[in-house]
């Protein structure tokens, strides 16, 4: 990866980063709800200079917000979700600032981390860059649905299987099925996920789906 840095945003800093998080490429939607009184959220942005290239909302599953509600009712209040990023320069600096925001966490500690499925496919392969596997497509809050990862390094096994990006509606019926998306790759039809079976079996105790 380039080379970054990580700022966590001052309180101050916080209100003016907002606008610019829904602007470029969060959904509209997370930023009100991040910004609720009682939500905890962290906001960790990646720098090269003055400008953030990516911004990403941290806060517990037992935060007293809807979001981090939504997920710890699906897969356990005990870990960190990492919200829709604004990545308006592309996954690279995105793929550090998740990076990091998962090995900063407490050790055993499950981080997950949501993407919106309609706007967020271009970004998908910095998750995977990461060291996340993907291991659900959920709605989260009355939200359109998001792709649910789970950070996971070093724990990928080969793909079994790959499927079209795109094709949203096979990907989550595989997901749900028990299969965990673990890889990604450009070929000439497209963007595939490579999916793996034993993966999710042998990460079941951390996925709780």
């Amino acid at each position: 990866m380039d080379a970054y840095r990580m700022d966590i945003l001052r309180p101050a800093q916080v209100q003016g980063c907002l606008g610019w998080y829904a602007r470029q490429g969060a959904d509209g939607r997370w930023a009100p709800m991040a910004a609720a009184p009682g939500a905890h959220v962290e906001f960790r942005a990646a720098r090269q200079n003055a400008a953030p290239l990516a911004v990403i909302g941290v806060c517990s599953a037992a935060a007293p917000c809807p979001q981090a509600q939504a997920v710890a009712g699906q897969f356990g209040a005990h870990g960190l979700l990492l919200l829709p990023p604004a990545a308006p320069d592309g996954p690279a600096p995105l793929a550090f600032l998740l990076q990091n925001a998962a090995q900063s966490a407490p050790p055993g500690m499950r981080v997950l981390a949501a993407l919106p499925v309609k706007t967020g496919g271009a970004l998908l392969g910095a998750y995977f860059d990461a060291g996340f596997a993907l291991c659900a497509m959920r709605g989260l809050f009355e939200l359109r649905p998001h792709y649910i990862f789970l950070y996971a390094p070093g724990g990928c096994a080969a793909p079994q299987a790959w499927l079209p990006a795109a094709d949203t509606l096979a990907l989550s019926r595989a997901l749900a099925q028990g299969a965990a998306g673990v890889a990604l790759r450009q070929c000439a039809a497209g963007m595939h996920v490579g999916l793996c079976t034993s993966f999710k079996i042998a990460q079941n105790p951390r996925f709780c789906v």
